[in-house]
């Protein structure tokens, strides 16, 4: 095992961003790429999927390759997590809940944008709110800020009182109404009866109630109940760390936690979760990457970001929702919890196996009245069992050749069953990536890495979105489902814009293709809108 210290790496290689500057790394959620830099991609090129051996491998190709894996964990965390699929299809939910309203709209000849900006004159000019005009677009503009709310509190909690406006009514509304519309987009498709999917009008009496009774975070003008580690950060820590784990694995063991904060690689965004974790748990600073405190730390952002009420158990105690389902208040309650376990000290050697996942998982999970994250992986594998489309679109997921109707979501929902069932039989790989990637790679976990990496990147030079390789499948329907997948998202970008956001429509999708013009992209998603809504964008007057 070659040996080398914090100081020989190269900071340029680790550093992970999250746009789209090529600097060394990125993992957009709402475009689904991973990207890499160009130096990284050439340093990459065959060795991406680690089929050699790290001894062979330069120091230079382990940082690269330590970026790789980061950007990776953040594909998992929104294709794998529950609370990552939530917010991944929250996006899509804006466009499928309100296509309704916006032909209504447009049927009724109104053609302004933002459509709340429009309903808010119409309604200061006079305009009855019994309209029927003017109910479908307040319903569009609800149901999108709903939404809208709702990934602010999930994803970045701290700053959610510079976002309240009168469109906010509570956080329990706001969580409900992103679950709803996330539940009735899933069982549109897989489960119309809600026989199985959680969800429906047996949510309706039992929010309702909160609301009458003024519980704590149901009712309109409740002070906001929120934690403030949100996903952003756990998300963040929770790579960063794993990165950490795996080059100093890969270095031989003994790197300096405090050398990669002194040299700047964990920084802001990157640390706020792990030195909330410190603060909360009262354990001491780690030395090293392989101490307990990390691992534990890693195995708290694991649970914190999947909750199992509402999606895919029914709510037991509606007035615990917002505490079950919330990433930042069930990362505060772990941290708690793990204070609590080891009040009579921390283990001296971690052991990173599956039975030290599953029992910590459950003894974490139990003090805080979670249901235990092996259970939430259980009840989704009953759902692929006794829900047929499901299995479907497994066989979808096999040849890649998905039907159109609803195409996002039978790619997003069957990579997340199929990394329900890897998880199933390999939870330590998923939660400790950094430490299984390194020395002799067991088949299963080389299998799993190479059935969960992401579908589209930008490759060696080109910046545009690319599938990934994958031997098998017929690249014809490779293509199909990359065109049909990023012609949804586009219309879901526009479709948001128009309700929400003033001024002329922006076409600026050139992550998607490098060398093609914005006039290109407004021509054919102008196209694209039309055919949905039946007006060109450019027939929409801005407010």
């Amino acid at each position: 095992m070659q040996r080398f210290g914090a100081a020989q790496l190269d900071r340029d290689l680790l550093t992970a961003t999250r746009d789209d500057s090529g600097v060394e790394g990125s993992y957009h959620q709402m475009h689904f790429v991973l990207r890499l830099s160009q130096r990284n991609h050439h340093l990459l090129e065959g060795i991406d999927a680690r089929p050699r051996a790290i001894d062979e491998l330069s120091v230079e190709q382990i940082e690269a390759f330590s970026t790789y894996l980061h950007e990776t964990i953040h594909w998992w965390q929104h294709v794998g997590s529950t609370s990552g699929l939530v917010v991944s299809l929250a996006y899509p939910v804006q466009f499928n809940g309100n296509a309704q309203f916006l032909t209504e709209i447009v049927a009724g000849g109104v053609q302004f944008k933002s459509l709340k900006q429009w309903a808010e004159d119409e309604l200061r000019s006079g305009r009855p709110d019994s309209d029927p005009l003017l109910i479908a677009a307040n319903s569009a503009v609800n149901n999108c800020i709903d939404i809208e709310f709702y990934k602010r509190l999930a994803i970045d909690p701290s700053s959610f009182e510079s976002v309240i406006d009168r469109y906010f009514e509570s956080v329990g509304h706001s969580y409900r109404m992103a679950y709803s519309h996330v539940l009735n987009y899933i069982a549109a498709t897989v489960d119309p009866n809600f026989n199985i999917v959680p969800g429906g009008s047996a949510w309706d009496d039992g929010f309702q109630d909160l609301a009458d009774r003024r519980i704590l975070g149901y009712y309109y003008g409740s002070p906001v109940v929120r934690g403030m580690i949100g996903l952003r950060a756990i998300c963040e820590g929770q790579a960063i760390y794993s990165q950490i784990q795996f080059l100093s694995a890969a270095s031989g063991g003994g790197l300096r936690i405090d050398d990669f904060y002194k040299d700047g690689y964990i920084h802001g965004i990157y640390a706020e979760a792990f030195d909330a974790y410190i603060e909360k748990t009262g354990f001491l600073d780690p030395d090293t990457a392989d101490a307990p405190q990390v691992a534990i730390f890693l195995l708290i952002c694991d649970l914190a970001t999947n909750p199992g009420r509402g999606l895919p158990f029914q709510i037991s105690k509606f007035e615990d929702f917002i505490y079950d389902v919330d990433p930042a208040i069930r990362f505060h309650r772990l941290c708690l919890a793990a204070k609590k376990i080891y009040a009579g000290g921390l283990p001296e050697v971690f052991e990173y196996s599956k039975e030290t996942y599953t029992r910590l998982s459950e003894s974490l999970s139990a003090e805080c009245g979670y249901d235990s994250p092996m259970a939430v992986l259980y009840e989704f594998q009953r759902w692929s069992e006794q829900l047929p489309i499901l299995r479907k679109l497994e066989k979808e997921k096999e040849t890649f050749c998905y039907a159109e109707d609803n195409l996002p979501l039978r790619v997003i929902l069957s990579h997340f069953m199929s990394f329900c069932r890897d998880k199933i039989a390999v939870p330590e790989f998923f939660c400790w990536p950094g430490m299984m990637m390194v020395g002799d790679l067991k088949p299963d976990y080389l299998s799993v890495w190479l059935s969960n990496l992401s579908l589209y990147s930008n490759r060696l030079g080109d910046e545009g979105v690319f599938p990934r390789d994958m031997p098998g499948k017929d690249r014809e329907c490779i293509l199909k489902t990359l065109n049909v997948f990023y012609a949804h998202g586009i219309m879901f970008d526009l479709t948001k814009q128009w309700i929400l956001e003033n001024g002329k429509f922006r076409f600026d999708y050139r992550w998607l293709k490098a060398d093609a013009s914005e006039a290109e992209f407004t021509r054919s998603a102008g196209n694209l809108f039309e055919s949905v809504y039946g007006v060109r964008p450019e027939a929409i007057k801005p407010l």
